[in-house]
């Protein structure tokens, strides 16, 4: 079993979710936080904001469609458009790869290389071991 998740990630230790979501037109997946926030109850506040826009697309699709589901909801000329990537603000792509195998391995097709590209972006990769009876990180 090989599932993804994709998300589009802007970060920034100087702007605010709504400022972010404000500057490309879009409001912020759940997963998002502002600076300041406090992570866990007796946990440390974060030191940026983090505004994530997921795919629409279930786990088990292909990273094409994954990417495809993204540029629907915030196209590119959103990002660059808005002039976000001149300050300090990063934009990224994060996948997350959900494995049972042995080990993890991922292939990124030019045409979704090409659209992070089109973005002004990088690609951020996680791999997570699951239990392949319960389907939750081990």
């Amino acid at each position: 079993m090989r599932e993804v998740k994709v998300s589009l990630v802007i970060t920034s230790s100087s702007l605010r979710l709504s400022e972010i979501s404000s500057k490309v037109g879009r409001a912020h997946s759940s997963g998002s936080h502002d600076r300041g926030t406090i992570s866990l109850p007796g946990g440390k506040p974060f030191n940026e904001t983090i505004w994530r826009m997921d795919s629409t697309e279930p786990e088990s699709a292909s990273l094409e469609k994954h990417f495809t589901s993204i540029g629907s909801q915030i196209p590119a000329k959103s990002i660059m458009d808005s002039g976000l990537l001149a300050g300090d603000a990063r934009c990224f792509f994060d996948i997350a790869v959900f494995f049972d195998d042995a080990m993890c391995s991922i292939d990124i097709p030019a045409i979704c290389l090409k659209v992070v590209e089109r973005y002004g972006a990088e690609i951020s990769i996680a791999c997570y071991p699951v239990d392949d009876k319960l389907g939750s990180p081990k």
